[in-house]
């Protein structure tokens, strides 16, 4: 083993980078946090090459102002906190000051902005992490905001860019990360064009459930809250009896988004969206896919989400609090969503035994009634909705007295 030596500065900023920025879906995902945090509420994302040729993002937030320009690609200096007891009151996506530092170390970068309180517009240029130029725009239509474009990615890290995956893989990764974002922040318009074809486009809605239906193209989604002293979780999930196609079951996978005070929880949490399917699992005696959010609100000084750079893993103060919620609020889901749908289905089947004459039961019988009446969307009925369900009883009832008459 040779002698201790201090690694040189263009060395272990590409290793520090590579913590952040692993591939371009990171670098993605940190810009549009930043978007967030500058009270966006319009964000358009271009890539091209899977991200590797071009990253740009475009926002309406609040902008930089131009003092503060060159700061943006130094290490550890952010706009989110101040001082160490900062970092127990959390409330940005951003706090490390490390994502435009990581991103400028491994490509070309091209930072416009114009500020709020600014009648002047600039791009700030840099290269592997050096400033080549600052200069004034003249953008008439540019009102405030930001624009970040990122070429070349990786160029200068040639090792990284061979560990990148296929375009069709990581697209997919961009893609998912940007679902993910749109599904928590609701209330921001989103869009994202691969290769200047438009993929996802997402307008601003007032609830999150419209959000999360829409994202996961699926109408049979439900929400239900729960709020226990400063905690607070949220679900929007499958009603596993008011979908068809949708619902595979016997299936041990499912595809839920998790958030903690609307930060995205990484893979290496994937014990939380376990406990949501075997609570799903145990509770419905069966195996169903599940779909949807896990939202968990919570004060900013019980959880660490300065775990990681790329902060997809957080840390509880109360990790025990925090699992009997979750598996609370997924009882209480199911037994106030999923529940009702299944008794009111068995209320009618009851109905139809009494009323229906020999003939006409069997053949609905031999036909399955009840799992007609849960498949087929047009027989589905919210229960949450009284009126609907009251009429649907009624003309129900005067169908099979109808039927008797005729006998």
């Amino acid at each position: 083993m040779g002698r201790i030596v201090q690694l040189p500065e263009e060395v272990f900023s590409k290793i520090a980078a590579g913590e952040v920025i692993e591939r371009p879906a990171n670098a993605v995902k940190e810009l549009i946090e930043n978007s967030l945090d500058a009270y966006s509420k319009n964000i358009k994302i271009r890539i091209l090459d899977s991200g590797l040729k071009l990253i740009e993002v475009r926002d309406d937030g609040i902008g930089i102002y131009p003092d503060d320009l060159p700061l943006t690609i130094n290490r550890y200096a952010t706009s989110k906190i101040k001082s160490e007891k900062d970092l127990l009151k959390i409330n940005t996506f951003g706090f490390r000051g490390e994502a435009l530092y990581a991103i400028s170390k491994v490509s070309n970068i091209y930072i416009t902005s114009k500020s709020i309180e600014s009648d002047k517009t600039y791009t700030l240029y840099a290269s592997e992490g050096n400033i080549i130029s600052i200069k004034e725009e003249h953008i008439n239509y540019f009102n405030n905001g930001t624009i970040i474009k990122v070429v070349d990615l990786f160029f200068n890290s040639p090792v990284r860019k061979n560990f990148i995956s296929s375009n069709k893989v990581e697209n997919y990764n961009t893609i998912n990360i940007v679902k993910q974002l749109a599904c928590i922040n609701y209330k921001v318009a989103f869009s994202l064009y691969i290769d200047d074809k438009l993929i996802l486009n997402y307008l601003p809605t007032d609830t999150i459930i419209n959000r999360v239906k829409e994202v996961f193209k699926n109408p049979y989604l439900e929400d239900f809250s729960l709020k226990i002293e400063d905690y607070e979780i949220t679900l929007v999930l499958s009603n596993v009896f008011k979908e068809n196609v949708k619902n595979k079951k016997g299936s041990n996978k499912g595809n839920i988004y998790f958030y903690v005070n609307n930060r995205i929880v990484g893979d290496s949490n994937y014990s939380l969206v376990k406990l949501v399917k075997n609570v799903f699992d145990e509770t419905l005696d069966d195996r169903y896919y599940i779909e949807g959010i896990v939202s968990l609100n919570l004060p900013p000084d019980e959880v660490d989400v300065n775990i990681h750079p790329r902060k997809f893993d957080v840390r509880f103060l109360k990790p025990i609090f925090v699992k009997n919620l979750i598996q609370k609020a997924v009882k209480e889901f199911i037994n106030t969503k999923i529940k009702t749908t299944i008794t009111f289905l068995d209320k009618i089947e009851e109905k139809i035994d009494k009323n229906l004459p020999n003939q006409w039961y069997n053949d609905l019988k031999n036909d399955n009634l009840k799992n007609n009446l849960k498949n087929q969307e047009p027989n589905v009925i919210n229960t949450d909705d009284n009126k609907n369900l009251s009429s649907f009883v009624s003309n129900l009832i005067k169908k099979i007295e109808k039927i008797q008459q005729k006998e």
